[in-house]
């Protein structure tokens, strides 16, 4: 949570960060994007680092890193251009944190439980979106909003504390059980264009999510729902999204189930909630946003369990590059939202992501047919290779 949460942070501190700093709206919603900017340039490329660093170590570098950003913007930042260049930085700190945390997660933990872990590490996206819009009312206009990122270097400060141990030649201690590939070298087990389409689900399903938290407030607010009630609203949403996600991860973990089977579910759920946020009145915005939230924001413990399995010599680097998916979708989709809602109101906009997360479930349901087919040419090749000895 807390390599995410400087960019959860900078949304919830808008109008005070705004006013501190003098931005545009045009200049704080880049710096919104810087971060997902910095996590979509890095991400793959990081995520191998992480294989070649090991796990603790690339963690330890990316939360080291996080503490200095969110330092620098309590201490020194004092201009757009400034809070956007160290937002980009704390953005490539978390492209390095999130696989390298799946790298240790992979290593450590058995596989009997890794569904309910996996789905705890990814609850911290909701969990900082969350503290987020806590720390206004209780540091920002109590004591201002440069302290807000003070805490929020103390948070990764607690967690780089709690990192501990030690690596060995790179990796960690590890289950009897596993064998990882070797340090630096590894590669995923799939193939480049199944992690592409892996990515674009998340590109589809990351985009979606990010609407769905960046603009229900403004538009249960424009459908006629009080701004109190709004925001509680979305908080209603991101916590459903949080227990969602550890209610699958620990089925998944006790009954035999297609964990992908179920995303590709998940995202159809998710869509439907979309389609009835665009009706847009008070009543099915209150319907809507636990359907919306508990499927269409929960799905991504279960889809990087995926990843992860099916890439387990290299989990890093797998998820380096679907993760590139999803800070890409995070980045693009709430900008078209945007635009879109100054041209033609809200309900379109609920309409285009009921699409993306029906798209979403396409491109899982086609990762799905084609790890099938991979598992049956390894198959058909482990046959050969019998005969062939015989």
């Amino acid at each position: 949570m807390s390599v995410i949460f400087p960019a959860f942070l900078t949304g919830a501190l808008a109008v005070q960060v705004k006013e501190g700093l003098r931005l545009s709206e045009t200049d704080f919603g880049f710096a919104i994007g810087a971060f997902f900017i910095g996590s979509t340039m890095g991400s793959a490329v990081l995520g191998r680092l992480a294989e070649r660093l090991g796990p603790r170590a690339a963690i330890r570098l990316g939360l080291s890193t996080t503490i200095a950003t969110n330092l620098v913007i309590a201490l020194a930042v004092n201009s757009g251009l400034a809070l956007q260049l160290t937002l980009v930085v704390a953005g490539l700190a978390n492209a390095l944190t999130q696989p390298a945390i799946n790298l240790m997660l992979v290593r450590t933990v058995d596989r009997s439980q890794l569904g309910f872990v996996m789905a705890l590490k990814q609850s911290g996206m909701p969990s900082a979106a969350l503290l987020g819009g806590l720390m206004v009312p209780v540091i920002a206009l109590t004591v201002g909003w440069r302290p807000a990122y003070g805490f929020a270097a103390g948070l990764a400060l607690v967690a780089l504390a709690l990192t501990g141990g030690q690596d060995k030649h790179g990796q960690p201690d590890q289950l009897p059980s596993q064998q990882p590939g070797p340090v630096g070298r590894a590669k995923p087990d799939l193939g480049l264009a199944m992690l592409l389409l892996m990515a674009i689900v998340g590109v589809l399903g990351g985009g979606a999510a990010n609407i769905l938290v960046g603009y229900l407030v403004s538009g249960a607010v424009d459908a006629g729902v009080g701004p109190a009630s709004a925001g509680l609203l979305l908080t209603l949403g991101a916590a459903l999204g949080v227990t969602s996600r550890l209610i699958h991860g620990w089925l998944v973990d006790r009954r035999p189930f297609d964990a992908l089977v179920r995303v590709v579910v998940m995202f159809v759920v998710g869509a439907a909630g979309a389609l009835l946020l665009a009706t847009h009145t008070p009543v099915t915005y209150l319907v809507a946003t636990p359907l919306a939230f508990a499927a269409g924001w929960a799905w991504p413990g279960l889809f990087n369990l995926v990843v992860v399995n099916a890439n387990r010599s290299a989990p890093a680097a797998a998820t380096g590059v679907t993760q590139t998916g999803v800070y890409l979708g995070s980045l693009i989709g709430p900008i078209v939202a945007g635009m879109l809602i100054e041209r033609s109101g809200y309900p379109i906009v609920w309409v285009l992501t009921a699409c993306a997360l029906g798209g979403a479930g396409l491109a899982a349901a086609a990762v799905k047919v084609g790890m099938g087919s991979d598992d049956q040419d390894r198959s058909d090749q482990e046959v050969r290779a019998t005969v062939s000895g015989r």
